[in-house]
């Protein structure tokens, strides 16, 4: 199999996840969901200290991500920083030879998975989607994104997408 390497970008509640699942069950892609790797690499829980997210596990998930010849990545921040766009990231993911797909989804959809996240018993994301979509934005602007998915759509056209997209490296 061809080499590919793709990290997948999208705010919160995108739907991230839930490609990286359809594509596991679907295809023979290798994928790491951010969220699970964080978890794995911390007994199987998500911290609630993000100061060691983002100190500790982040830089060897990276180091990690970025070493591997095969991986779609997801993650809601990889490549931005406190402020925003960290083009120093993205540039070293760039120059080992990774492509951004960047997941929009328009906003009434967003608030609209973030109500069923939050009854599953997960975190409230809706502080953080503007935010997320700001950011997205602005790199889209500065052509960071080699690929932009429609994530309205079901998961089989995003996934299609996706996966046409890899077939074309």
């Amino acid at each position: 199999m061809k080499d590919y390497k793709i990290i997948i970008l999208g705010s919160q509640c995108a739907g991230k996840s839930t490609l990286i699942k359809y594509l596991e069950e679907n295809t023979d892609y290798v994928c790491i969901d951010h969220d699970e790797e964080i978890k794995k690499r911390n007994r199987g829980t998500y911290p609630k200290d993000h100061v060691y997210v983002s100190d500790v596990l982040l830089p060897k998930i990276e180091q990690y991500v970025l070493n591997l010849p095969r991986i779609i990545y997801t993650a809601s921040f990889f490549g931005l920083g406190e402020d925003g766009i960290d083009n120093q990231r993205i540039d070293t993911a760039k120059k080992a030879g990774f492509k951004f797909v960047n997941l929009v989804i328009d906003a009434d959809t967003l608030l609209k998975r973030n109500e069923c996240r939050v009854k599953e018993g997960k975190d409230d994301a809706s502080h953080n989607l503007s935010w997320y979509q700001e950011v997205y934005m602005n790199m889209n602007k500065l052509n960071q994104f080699d690929l932009t998915i429609n994530a309205n759509e079901s998961v089989e056209g995003t996934a299609e997408e996706l996966i046409s997209f890899i077939r074309s490296l």
